[in-house]
């Protein structure tokens, strides 16, 4: 248990982290304590602005008894700024500043958000959205994450980025991609896996108008290649299969993630994911904790929302005057 205890507080925005129920073994540890953090960004306050900021919140987080951070989940375009081309320079001088200060560090897959150079050679990459509404790049979670493409890129970069860091003893685990979801993709590809999970279900399109019940307003489909798309199904069954069916993309890509990071790291650090805060329709979290080995919920701290109003009520202050 003492490798639970150390890891429910750790887990940064996550801290009532819970360790899978169905994960056998986990890890083996050399912690004893019970870590507390939070998630880290020196990235976006460039050091030419602020001279001395990251050994100034090292000092901080040292004063407030900060032993573990979560570092490097979301900037891509810093780890790989071109095709190809890696650079860890600028997260090994903060993962060495935090293993001077004795403080763990939780590395993050940064694949949750995919870099301009990458959406420029496959814009196709793009989720299409149900009704297949035009998409642009610049919003995160906006990729198709089944993608030949944006699979092989994505795992490129994880077996670097792992094996970068699999000898350092500071990072003592990995939390693959970020509150991840189906992202509401439907490209053609996504359909085209959709129809073959039907026909491996019914088999026959007979089957699957007698479950569905599709003779209502006589929408009994009699070829697969007539299967309508999602965008604008009425069928409570089609509607139903198909969110099992993202649920169940979520699962195989998060597997399929832990699967990468497994086969390249030390044997000590651990696997784990951060679920959204409140459950998503289209995320199976207990098929999902299945493949980790420690689960966590992202915790949103009421400050957040405490200064947005302040701010909005100070933009109301302003306006009247």
């Amino acid at each position: 248990m003492s490798f639970v205890k150390a890891i429910a507080a750790a887990l940064v925005s996550m801290p009532c982290a819970l360790v899978s129920q169905q994960q056998a073994a986990l890890p083996s540890s050399a912690m004893s304590n019970v870590l507390y953090g939070a998630a880290y960004y020196n990235e976006y306050m460039p050091g030419d602005l602020q001279p001395g900021r990251l050994e100034k919140d090292v000092a901080l987080m040292q004063q407030a008894g900060i032993s573990i951070v979560r570092l490097g989940e979301s900037t891509w375009s810093l780890w790989e700024p071109a095709d190809g081309r890696f650079d860890y320079a600028w997260m090994d001088r903060i993962v060495d500043a935090m293993g001077k200060a004795n403080i763990k560090v939780i590395m993050g897959t940064p694949t949750y958000s995919i870099p301009v150079w990458m959406w420029k050679a496959h814009p196709e990459m793009l989720a299409r959205p149900l009704g297949g509404a035009s998409v642009g790049y610049g919003m995160r979670q906006n990729m198709n994450t089944d993608d030949s493409n944006y699979r092989r890129y994505a795992e490129r970069l994880i077996v670097n980025l792992v094996s970068h860091y699999k000898d350092n003893p500071t990072v003592i685990g990995w939390q693959i991609d970020n509150e991840t979801s189906s992202y509401g993709a439907s490209n053609p590809q996504v359909f085209d896996e959709f129809v073959d999970r039907l026909k491996q279900k019914f088999v026959t399109t007979d089957a699957l108008n007698k479950a569905w019940f599709l003779n209502y307003w006589g929408q009994d489909v009699s070829n697969w290649n007539d299967m309508p798309t999602r965008d604008n199904a009425s069928s409570t069954s089609y509607k139903l299969e198909w969110s099992r069916f993202q649920q169940d993309r979520v699962t195989n890509f998060l597997a399929w993630q832990a699967g990468q990071v497994r086969a390249h790291r030390r044997p000590d650090q651990f696997v784990t994911q951060d679920f959204a805060s409140a459950m998503r329709t289209d995320v199976n979290e207990p098929e999902v904790a299945n493949v980790l080995d420690v689960v966590a919920p992202i915790r949103i701290t009421a400050r957040r929302t405490t200064w947005t109003a302040h701010r909005r009520h100070w933009r109301a202050i302003t306006s009247a005057r």
